[in-house]
């Protein structure tokens, strides 16, 4: 068990290129309250035990940082690489010991907050590493104590499933730029608002908390593929769930493109509905992808459709970091708006596997750079959640079309809309 240390002052960089997914930050102001839960009208915690009505959880988490030492800036893990996938659980708190349930659920579903709820990490457990990680073993090596760890990450997840009226695991996979801590705040914020149903998971790949390292970043993205892909198989394979869906952000949408390709490539002779039988993955989210568009298209070819059930890309004319992205690489990416040619335009017009959302008039989506926008627009993050949660389509979401055109945009009602759909879902028992 570790306890959290105090980081040294941060100084703040104003620097042009505006490509950053996160700041080095061991703390996170909860989310703005997802507009569908604005003034209690739709209860998020609607139907929890009381029980789970607390303001400490323990949220699960695998990483393949190097554990941090005395002389790390860092706090648990460090931003190195370390190889191995490790596994285990953070305790996460808000507020200190200053704020109860019924004043963190006032605030959560309050659109005029008198503050933020703040999240932490105060400490976390770690079980040990996935056995199918390790890169080298010697003549004594028992693959018996070496599976004991993900027996025991597998019992952790399979009790909170067992009491959990959604059997699924959802998993966080972040941005480059921030610290070990940042996934699993994130995470929790969305598993706040899920109501704490199923498994959440937060993917906390060794990025580093520097704007300079964005090129190498990106070699370790392709690095840490592995490694994920090795995380979905034991998940899909060794525990009871149903679907693991996957949420993912900025440069995290390399590490799960490349690893929905090899996927397939690995079950290639295998048909569809075998594939969805063995890996079980759900719903792919990607929000503000910082990916090559044209990349992404060439694993469609190697048909990456197929390992989810769907997969959903969200576009963007006001973020500003992807814009930087594309001046730097000379290429379009995925995230961006404008990409697409009129054949990407008929493929996706005859498709239902993947939905391309554009959210440049969602509320608030141009906040800050216009990168984080699924933290930052209540409508889009009230838009993720009711996709994961449920699974609705886009038109039982609110959102809308023209003719001819397959990108599905938010229209000035979309909340109202919205509301109608999910009320029935939060008023039942």
């Amino acid at each position: 068990m570790f306890s959290i240390k105090r980081l040294p002052g941060l100084t703040l960089i104003i620097f042009i290129f505006m490509v950053a997914c996160g700041a080095p930050k061991t703390q996170l102001a909860l989310i703005s309250t997802p507009a569908i839960f604005r003034n209690g009208e739709i209860d998020p915690f609607y139907g929890m035990p009381e029980s789970g009505k607390a303001t400490e959880f323990d949220i699960l988490y695998a990483t393949d940082r190097r554990p941090a030492d005395e002389e790390d800036p860092e706090n648990f893990y460090s931003k190195d690489r370390g190889h191995i996938l490790r596994l285990g659980k953070a305790r996460i708190q808000f507020d200190g010991k200053e704020m109860d349930w019924p004043q963190l659920r006032d605030q959560s579903i309050s659109d005029k907050r008198v503050s933020d709820p703040i999240l932490a990490v105060t400490e976390i457990q770690e079980f040990g590493a996935l056995w199918s990680t390790l890169l080298w073993t010697d003549p004594n090596f028992n693959s018996e104590i070496a599976r004991l760890p993900a027996l025991q990450f597998t019992e952790a997840i399979n009790e909170k499933l067992a009491v959990s009226k959604q059997k699924d695991i959802f998993i966080y996979v972040p941005g480059f730029k921030v610290v070990f801590e940042n996934p699993l705040l994130v995470a929790s914020e969305f598993w706040h608002y899920l109501g704490y149903d199923g498994v959440f998971l937060a993917y906390a790949w060794p990025s580093t908390p520097r704007l300079r390292a964005y090129a190498s970043d990106l070699e370790t993205a392709s690095y840490t593929t592995r490694n994920f892909r090795l995380l979905l198989s034991y998940l899909a394979t060794e525990t009871n769930v149903q679907r693991i869906h996957i949420l993912s952000y900025s440069a995290g949408s390399r590490i799960v493109a490349k690893a929905l390709k090899e996927l397939r490539l690995m079950h290639y002779e295998e048909d569809e509905a075998a594939v969805h039988g063995k890996l079980r993955i759900g719903l792919v989210i990607f929000t503000g992808a910082d990916i090559d568009l044209e990349l992404f298209k060439a694993y469609g070819r190697d048909r990456i459709l197929e390992i989810p059930e769907r997969i959903t890309v969200y576009i963007s004319a006001s973020d500003t970091a992807l814009k930087w992205s594309r001046r730097f690489f000379g290429r379009t990416r995925l995230g961006t708006v404008g990409g697409l040619t009129a054949s990407d335009l008929r493929f996706l017009d005859k498709r239902n596997d993947i939905i391309v959302i554009n959210v440049t008039e969602a509320e608030s989506a141009a906040a800050g750079n216009g990168h984080a926008y699924f933290r930052n627009s209540p409508w889009i993050s009230s838009d993720v959640l009711m996709s994961l949660k449920y699974g609705l389509a886009p038109a039982e979401r609110g959102l809308i079309r023209e003719k001819n055109d397959p990108i599905w945009k938010f229209p000035p009602n979309y909340v109202e809309v919205l509301k109608k759909t999910a009320i029935r879902f939060y008023s039942q028992p």
